[in-house]
């Protein structure tokens, strides 16, 4: 399994693992029984949650939670002969280990796609559905057309047909097994990224015909910018960052011992480097309603053209009103996530700024960073070593 591989080369410390609030609510919030090659002893009941912890986990009679990502994902099916060869080259994570599963088993990896200078393009999640003749592909609905046409520019002589099946299946989260279990011509899979990610579900039905918490604040979302995880391409945005920016190495993201894809060289280097200035981080925004209000509607471009959000460090380079730090890519009721330089982070406030109603009318909000526990010790020592 690619998280014990990991763990046992110690791209993941297993004491970073261990020691965090998350994991062992993680592996109670999990199930009763064994899937997808993941060890689940645990109560039934659980729900992942980021109100949930360790020594506060979620009452046993609590809703599950069931959520129906259809309106933000897109659905791609590969079939052929040559499907796990084809996608080898082009992803980041080892695929053919999907290949090497036992016969009928069925299993869901995170991977990503780079460019040739080894930028991040766009995350996917690929499942084994164990039909023995194809894998689908789960990916953020805006970047369908991008990877598609990806994937037929490489195609070349490979025995691999590619085609769009996004009104075949409903794309779901649940926050455990009974929850994705309970939902009719579900295929649940344990989300490889982190323990406390619960289930990501294909349903064989069209999308929208599901049900679950499809309106209103996504719970999905702030477990995601609880626990510092990005999803799809407006949390990281496309062609403009390597891809451990976005912390995919501690995800289960990357495959370093596979053999060459495309952009490899950049993000083995990086790797094995081991400096990263900038990562994603999950922050806290200190604003009224009004203002988290504005930050939603500039993220997503509503009412006129998007604005990048400033963090600032107003102690650096006063006189000019602070220095630059990075920039806050998601947010969700007073939650969110931002590319922070590393350096000096701990125990700071910084300014987030962005523009208002006009050019000259520019707003500012309290932003405090706060690191994962789950991160690895050094990915913060040795940023302040440069």
């Amino acid at each position: 399994m690619l998280l014990r591989r990991l763990l046992s080369s110690g791209c993941l410390a297993r004491r970073e693992l261990g020691r965090t609030p998350f994991h062992g609510l993680g592996m109670a919030a999990a199930g009763t029984r064994e899937a997808e090659g993941f060890d689940r002893p645990a109560r039934e009941g659980l729900r992942y949650s980021p109100f949930c912890t360790a020594s506060a986990p979620c009452a046993e009679d609590e809703t599950r939670v069931v959520e129906d990502l259809s309106p933000r994902r897109s659905v791609i099916q590969l079939r052929g002969a040559d499907r796990y060869s084809f996608l080898q080259g082009l992803v980041t994570n080892d695929v053919e280990e999907l290949e090497r599963e036992p016969s009928g088993s069925r299993r869901c990896m995170y991977s990503l796609l780079l460019n040739h200078k080894g930028r991040f393009l766009h995350d996917l999640f690929v499942y084994n559905v164990g039909d023995g003749s194809s894998l689908l592909i789960d990916l953020h609905k805006p970047s369908l057309d991008s990877v598609v046409k990806v994937l037929t520019r490489y195609k070349l002589r490979s025995k691999v047909d590619i085609s769009d099946v996004t009104d075949r299946y409903s794309v779901v989260y649940s926050s455990s097994l009974g929850g994705a279990e309970g939902l009719a011509g579900s295929l649940a899979f344990k989300d490889p990224r982190h323990d406390l990610m619960g289930y990501r579900c294909l349903v064989e039905q069209p999308p929208g015909s599901v049900g679950g918490e499809g309106s209103g604040p996504s719970a999905h979302a702030a477990l995601r910018y609880t626990l510092g995880v990005p999803e799809g391409d407006r949390e990281m945005p496309t062609g403009k960052a390597i891809p451990l920016e976005f912390n995919v190495d501690a995800l289960n993201g990357i495959s370093y011992t596979k053999g060459c894809y495309m952009g490899q060289e950049l993000t083995a280097r990086t790797h094995f480097q081991g400096l990263v200035r900038k990562r994603l981080v999950p922050v806290t925004i200190k604003a009224a309603g009004d203002a988290l209000g504005s930050i939603s509607r500039t993220l997503s471009g509503e009412g006129g053209e998007e604005s990048e959000l400033e963090v600032v460090d107003p102690e650096r380079n006063a006189r000019k009103g602070g220095r630059k730090v990075g920039a806050l890519l998601a947010a969700q009721d007073g939650k969110g996530l931002a590319l922070l330089r590393l350096k000096g982070l701990k125990g700071k406030e910084f300014r987030l700024r962005w523009k208002g109603g006009s050019a000259e009318d520019v707003l500012e909000a309290a932003v405090e960073p706060a690191l994962p526990e789950w991160w690895p010790e050094d990915w913060y020592t040795k940023a302040q070593e440069e």
